[in-house]
């Protein structure tokens, strides 16, 4: 009995000391590595899933849709789906329909949290009037000129500290920034599209009053709207209200086992880098990035 039990324990105490000269290896291996050679397997590991690293003094961010990609499905890069719900995404949304001309765009803005990574992004979507979403392929040809399309751009801030800030692309732009964690409610998106025209910015205008704003929050001039997503419309379905406060506890729980397992770094891309050489079941699990690289 007891040499099973000092077996047992002796056993323990090897793995956890693998367990601890391996992480130190990695730390040394990250230590060693050059700037240069960190950027760029930071920008591989994002550019694998469509994303470009935009990095601001210690901010990672990422930004989705930087143009027209060139293959087959790019009318489902452009104007894409909505966004796929996850065990540990918890997110505020606000969906925005309006017509104009011969199109029904739908343009859906996000804020939250997602794993480990605070999250915000603005997706644009359009559908011609004959044809109901239902049966529109998502692979279907989309002959439009990218003047045609808005372009986004927002800031997150939590009070008065701004998290992200992103410009660019056309029927995408998305971002995140890893290792901090922040309540959906506690965010807020200041928001800009600039349209091709002005008549498609009051368009839009008039879809964002039929959602609850006043008048006086949205602000249109010539072809542009700005206003600032705060407090999300109200959640009467009781389960897609417990749905979002089990995932906001899940990305609580990443975030932790994040900050603890990388509290020795102070830089953020070396905290990414430790989680994709040591967990890298965590790194693909708290932010969006294709388990490859």
């Amino acid at each position: 009995m007891y040499l099973l039990f000092a077996t047992a324990l002796l056993l323990l105490l090897l793995f956890f000391s693998l367990l601890h000269f391996r992480s130190k290896a990695i730390t040394h291996k990250i230590y060693r590595m050059h700037t240069e050679e960190k950027a760029g397997l930071l920008t591989k590991l994002l550019h694998s899933s469509g994303y470009s690293c935009l990095p601001s003094g210690d901010l990672l961010s990422a930004c989705a849709s930087s143009g027209l990609p060139d293959t087959e499905d790019s009318a489902h890069h452009i104007f894409p789906g909505p966004l796929p719900s996850r065990p540990n995404m918890a997110l505020d949304t606000l969906q925005v329909r309006f017509a104009y001309l011969e199109n029904i765009w739908t343009m859906e803005f996000h804020k939250g949290q997602y794993g480990f990574a605070v999250w915000g992004s603005i997706l644009i979507r359009h559908t011609d009037n004959v044809i109901p979403d239902s049966q529109r392929p998502l692979s279907a040809s989309y002959d439009r000129d990218q003047a045609s399309l808005p372009k986004p751009a927002f800031s997150l801030y939590s009070g008065k500290e701004k998290l992200l800030d992103l410009s660019g692309g056309w029927g995408r732009l998305a971002g995140f920034k890893a290792v901090r964690f922040f309540a959906p409610a506690d965010l807020s998106m200041q928001a800009a599209l600039s349209f091709s025209s002005h008549d498609m910015a009051m368009a839009f205008a008039e879809g964002l009053v039929a959602t609850g704003y006043a008048c006086d929050d949205v602000c249109v001039c010539d072809g542009t709207v700005t206003f600032t997503f705060g407090t999300p419309v109200v959640i009467r379905n009781p389960f897609r209200r417990l749905k979002k406060k089990a995932a906001l506890s899940a990305s609580r729980f990443w975030y932790r086992v994040c900050f603890l397992t990388t509290r020795r770094f102070t830089s953020l891309s070396d905290k990414i880098l430790y989680l994709y050489y040591d967990l890298p079941f965590l790194l693909y699990k708290a932010i969006p990035v294709r388990k490859q690289i």
